[in-house]
């Protein structure tokens, strides 16, 4: 029985003294997630008027200015989407440019793949005259595109969609 608590002793003590060197505090091994703000420009929008289309990006408190990838997908409900790949302005500032040809409510998802991280923050940009209730109303429904990650897309049979979803 002596040697059972000497052994259990021993193997506490090297249990105790392996967590106190490890030298590393859950602190230094934090990952900060990517922050996406997107916005666009003007606030009102007619037809035919170019728009920039940004995001700033941050992962905790620095801008990142090394994005491997930052397009803004634009689409109209009905219509094929439209890519833009966005350039680096600065301190962590990506934008795009773009002109919509008609009144409408637009949806607008920016896809940023940087760190290891893919982030795809969605909007909708309103282009012509439309009351509070009708933006709010799109913000609550999802664009119909095949490439949306997981939209139900009204145009492609349930067998596409599976197809597409087994992918």
């Amino acid at each position: 029985m002596k040697i059972y608590n000497t052994c259990l002793l021993g193997l506490i003590l090297v249990l105790l003294l392996s967590a106190c060197v490890s030298g590393e505090s859950v602190d230094d091994q934090t990952v900060h997630l990517l922050q996406v703000d997107l916005e666009y420009e003007p606030e009102n929008i007619e037809p035919q008027e170019n728009v920039i289309l940004a995001v700033h990006i941050l992962q905790g408190d620095e801008p990142v200015d090394d994005a491997l990838v930052v397009q803004f997908e634009v689409l109209q409900e009905g219509e094929d989407p439209l890519f833009l790949t966005a350039e680096l302005e600065d301190n962590g500032r990506y934008t795009a440019q773009v002109s919509f040809d008609e009144e409408g409510i637009y949806h607008v998802m920016a896809h940023v793949t940087a760190r290891d991280m893919h982030v795809m923050p969605h909007d909708v940009i309103p282009v012509g005259s439309f009351t509070h209730n009708e933006i709010e109303e799109a913000k609550r429904s999802k664009p119909g595109s095949r490439y949306d990650h997981g939209y139900l897309n009204e145009n492609q049979s349930d067998e596409a969609q599976t197809d597409e979803a087994n992918r």
